[in-house]
């Protein structure tokens, strides 16, 4: 039984080699036909056979994931070179990325600078806000106001702004919990935020900007109402600026946009500030005391005397740092600094100067007043 055994395998071969000699004095005189996909998995087993091995031993779930992950990436890159050359693409994707933390939120611009002033504003208050503080740089302008009127002895607060890609970003909640919420705002989609009595609302313009409206002491309602009556506004040409200004003082810091404008003076230890806003949303906060009426150009206008003490008074320091001097000014509070306030209703522009100055010298900075083109 062993030896039939031990002829039955070879009795198979030969048979096969009968069946197939054709086929094998063929193969003798010509390459084997290797597929292409034959031939790079056999590169990659030479190059690299620990790696062909562990590729081998994948599952086929991981490796259909990593193919729908190469071609995810093909398209993004293919997206990210599309919206480089066409415009029409880029406004049909977002400007901003969003990250939301435990505790944080963060908006990150994709594009580095914008063609287009961030002149956004509130064209619709409720009645009895007033404008606070009005903060403004080359890609940054955030309009801070009040209401008159208190709910439980607490007073309403709104502050809107508008962000080029240029200012960098928005941190906000690093120390409190949101709560977060998909909606829209103008059409298109927004974020809502919520913690406590402060509610906030981020949604993009048709121009790339990152816009915000945050209140607090006051309903949903009115934050959407203010939200959806942002506007852009374009509706002037002008700058104005002083052209006097006292000797001790040195301009720090500018800025210009349309229809609102800020320029800020470092003197002896104290700041000097000129603010104009055209066709403003609603009039400046006034200090709580009595005002001297007075006149700017023809035009009538409210002194408040600077009520600062003597003592306090150019209290600002210099320090000096290699070639380079370093100084430290106050910038005091309108309740206590001297405030001259004036309208030209020809243009239905405000105007504002505050500082520590006498009265005489603010009237002539304000009186040196004109008005340029914007660049």
């Amino acid at each position: 039984m062993r030896d039939f055994e031990d002829l039955l395998p070879r009795a198979l071969m030969d048979a096969n080699l009968i069946q197939f000699r054709h086929t094998l004095e063929q193969s003798e005189t010509r390459e084997p036909d290797f597929s292409p996909r034959y031939r790079r998995s056999r590169l990659l087993l030479m190059n690299d056979p620990m790696g062909w091995m562990r590729q081998r031993s994948r599952p086929l779930w991981k490796r259909a994931a990593r193919s729908a992950a190469c071609v995810l990436l093909a398209c993004a890159v293919a997206l990210g070179s599309l919206m480089a050359v066409s415009p029409a693409v880029r406004a049909a994707v977002l400007h901003w990325l969003r990250e939301i933390g435990e505790y944080g939120v963060i908006y990150r611009p994709l594009d580095q600078k914008s063609e287009i002033p961030p002149s956004w504003r509130p064209a619709w208050l409720p009645e009895g806000w007033y404008i606070g503080e009005l903060f403004g740089t080359e890609d940054q302008i955030r309009w801070q106001l009040r209401s008159s009127q208190s709910i439980n002895g607490t007073y309403q607060n709104l502050i809107c702004t508008c962000c080029s890609p240029g200012s960098g970003g928005i941190e906000f909640g690093s120390d409190r919990k949101f709560t977060h919420e998909r909606t829209t705002a103008q059409g298109v989609p927004a974020d809502y935020f919520e913690n406590g009595r402060q509610q906030m609302l981020f949604w993009e313009s048709p121009e790339g900007h990152l816009l915000s409206v945050s209140i607090s002491g006051a309903d949903r309602a009115t934050l959407e109402r203010i939200a959806e009556n942002m506007i852009f506004y374009a509706d002037t040409d002008l700058s104005y600026a002083p052209e006097w200004i006292p000797e001790s003082y040195r301009e720090i810091t500018r800025y210009e946009s349309i229809g609102a404008g800020q320029i800020v003076w470092m003197g002896p230890g104290d700041l000097l500030t000129f603010q104009y806003i055209t066709d403003p949303p609603c009039s400046m906060a006034a200090p709580d005391r009595n005002a001297e009426e007075t006149a700017v150009n023809g035009c009538p206008a409210l002194y408040w005397p600077c009520i600062v003490p003597e003592e306090s008074l150019h209290s600002g320091q210099s320090a000096e740092i290699g070639d380079i001097t370093i100084t430290a000014g106050v910038s005091f509070s309108p309740d206590e600094a001297a405030l001259l306030r004036w309208e030209d209703p020809k243009t239905n522009t405000a105007f504002q100067l505050q500082g520590v100055l006498e009265r005489e010298d603010m009237i002539r900075i304000a009186g040196s007043v004109t008005a340029a083109m914007l660049p």
